[in-house]
């Protein structure tokens, strides 16, 4: 079990490290050695730091000699690890593999490619002997929790699947040391873009540790209705807190909260600010980033980088423009946390109950579904919701979402299987269904796992459709994991769930409109000291006198780029620095980018 699960669930998560196996054979008399104690484990420092290294020290006790001996060494949750050893634990964190061993795939706790055998050097005589090894501390542990280092031995290999192969171990534990106190807020505002009478989710994620009394703190702006308060929070006036933790906490605790407000004020033009703030006995004013909401604006924004920091006369650099030239506006939200199925949907059928905050279709027959048909009809836009299979699922174990439904006999499907670890486009055009001909294998790796929530995300702009998944609470993979295309589906629909003959809950319903610009297009000056060469990208590029200027079409809301290059003529000691910038035809300022700066260039004197 990977060590980034301990960050989920710290009271039952495993992360293990398996340095060698240890075998007792005298071949010379075909006696089998056994290896009849391991005792006094301790680590030097006894409390390592994340990503430190550690000597670990133990003694063993082999009954014949000389013998060669191997072992392993674990990094646990327990004292003990189990006979059973796990079973579905053997996919764990190998730090160091042991060549010395027969592999066998899916069973071996050793067999993976790494720095070679490891074994103890031969005993001279049966009896007790020492050995120390270093290791290197996960950097994923956990401040503030116990583990314990497990260092076992056993006659030929150390298996853990389904059984544990090993004569005797004994462990040692260790606190992880505690960080200075801290407190980290990350605010995001869900939709970029708004006008009065527009809705804007804001979701405040943090991590603190090593603090007492942890709460957050949110000072809305007063052109912000504030409509609800979720996880606990309460608001009084325009002020809303949140009260984490009363009393310490030791172990870094990770979440967030998140409120919903209507902009009920402003101008065309106008950027309303929005930064929360943390704090404890420990820290005060610990504030987040500034989550700010655009009214009327398209969302741009831009980004410059270059080939290369350092350059030498003649060399020839590259400078990248990544931009955004489309915003997003929250168009609709449902978290169920009113405890019922929202007014005016409409079900097709099952049994549709809203439990603990969480949608659930507990019927197991037919294909039912049930669609917003509140919203307003939407064809271009990001669609994300939340979505897990019970294990009680046992006939398609799918889990699906409907969008751009205009009836009943047109609209696409989203799609995760947990029988095929796919990620599936779907689509119903005219009645004809087109079912399981477009997926994605394991999207980013991913294993589709029953009982586990996963955020589903689409984005369609135009004939243009992009999917990805990844597992709820973490963070968005950048990269879509479906990037097609489909036009049979023109016209603009509603969104909603769907049950295949199984058990299903969704959450976290988000709709995003699209607020595209009008002729969009980005510029950068040709700055002294390099000679242009061509440009790249966009729906054309061109340069006249020192300016380049290229036409882009819509991003979708997603990052596009564009670049030029050019060869340098400055002399050597001379910095050559730029800023591009992207406008529009609409009302905002056009927006400028970082500057980037290529500083010329590594010399070597020349002695007279």
């Amino acid at each position: 079990m990977d060590l980034r699960r301990i960050n989920k669930n710290i009271s039952k998560s495993v992360s293990v490290l398996f340095l060698s196996v240890s075998i007792c054979i005298s071949m010379s008399a075909f006696v089998v050695a056994g290896i009849t104690a391991v005792s006094a484990p301790v680590l030097s420092p006894a409390a390592p730091s994340p990503g430190e290294y550690v000597n670990v020290s133990w003694n063993y006790t082999c009954d014949y000699g000389p013998e060669p001996e191997r072992y392993f060494l674990a990094l646990y949750d327990q004292c003990t690890i189990p006979a059973t050893g796990g079973g579905s634990d053997t996919a764990m964190h190998v730090l160091v593999g042991d060549a010395c061993v027969e592999p066998t795939p899916g069973a071996c706790l050793s067999c993976v490619s790494g720095p070679g055998c490891d074994g103890i050097p031969t005993p001279t005589s049966a009896g007790t002997w020492s050995y120390t090894k270093p290791v290197k501390m996960p950097s994923t542990l956990i401040p503030g929790y116990t583990y314990y280092i497990v260092a076992g031995m056993a006659s030929y290999g150390v298996y853990m699947n389904p059984d544990l192969t090993v004569t005797k171990q004994s462990c040692v534990p260790f606190t992880v040391p505690l960080t200075a106190p801290y407190i980290k807020l990350n605010k995001v505002a869900e939709g970029t873009t708004g006008s009065v009478g527009t809705k804007v989710l804001f979701t405040i994620y943090y991590d603190a540790g090593n603090v007492h009394n942890f709460r957050i703190t949110d000072a809305v702006d007063s052109r912000y209705i504030i409509n609800t308060v979720y996880n606990g929070g309460t608001f009084s006036g325009q002020n809303i807190t949140w009260t984490i933790n009363t009393g310490y906490i030791t172990s870094p605790v990770t979440g967030s909260v998140s409120f919903l407000a209507t902009i009920n004020s402003g101008s065309v033009g106008d950027n309303i600010p929005n930064i929360a703030a943390g704090s404890a006995t420990e820290l005060a004013g610990e504030n987040s980033n500034n989550a700010a909401v655009a009214i009327g604006k398209p969302g741009l924004s831009i980004d410059k980088s270059a080939s290369a920091a350092i350059a030498d006369t003649g060399d020839t650099v590259t400078f990248y423009m990544q931009y955004i030239n489309q915003g997003t506006t929250l168009v609709e939200y449902e978290n169920f946390e009113n405890g019922s199925v929202p007014v005016g949907w409409t079900s097709s059928g099952g049994t549709w109950t809203v439990n603990s905050g969480r949608l659930e279709q507990t019927g197991t027959t037919g294909y039912q579904s049930l669609m917003d048909s509140t919203m307003t009809p939407l064809h271009d836009g990001i669609y994300i919701a939340d979505v897990y299979i019970p294990s009680s699922n046992t006939a398609h174990l799918d889990a699906v979402l409907h969008f751009i439904q205009v009836d009943g006999s047109n609209f696409y499907m989203a799609r995760i299987n947990a029988s095929d670890n796919k990620l599936y486009l779907d689509s119903v055009v005219g009645g004809t269904q087109q079912i399981g001909q477009v997926s994605v294998a394991n999207p980013h790796g991913l294993d589709i796992l029953q009982d586990t929530w996963y955020t589903m995300k689409i984005q369609v702009c135009g004939s243009s459709i992009k999917m990805k998944v990844w597992p709820s609470g973490d963070n968005e993979y950048p990269a879509w994991d479906f990037n097609g295309s489909d036009s049979g589906i023109p016209g603009n629909g509603i969104f909603g769930f769907q049950s295949n003959e199984g058990p299903q809950q969704y959450d976290n319903m988000k709709i995003f409109s699209l607020t595209a610009s009008t002729n969009p297009r980005i510029f950068d000056t040709v700055p002294v000291g390099i000679d242009y060469i061509g440009c790249a990208g966009g729906i054309s590029c061109s340069k006249a006198d020192t300016m380049i200027n290229w036409t882009v079409g819509s991003t979708c809301a997603g990052a596009e780029a564009v670049s030029w290059y050019g060869k340098v003529t400055a002399s050597c000691g001379m910095s050559i620095s730029n800023v591009a910038g992207i406008d529009s035809d609409d009302s905002p300022p056009p927006v400028i980018s970082n500057s980037v700066v290529v500083d010329l260039c590594v010399c070597t004197p020349t002695f007279i």
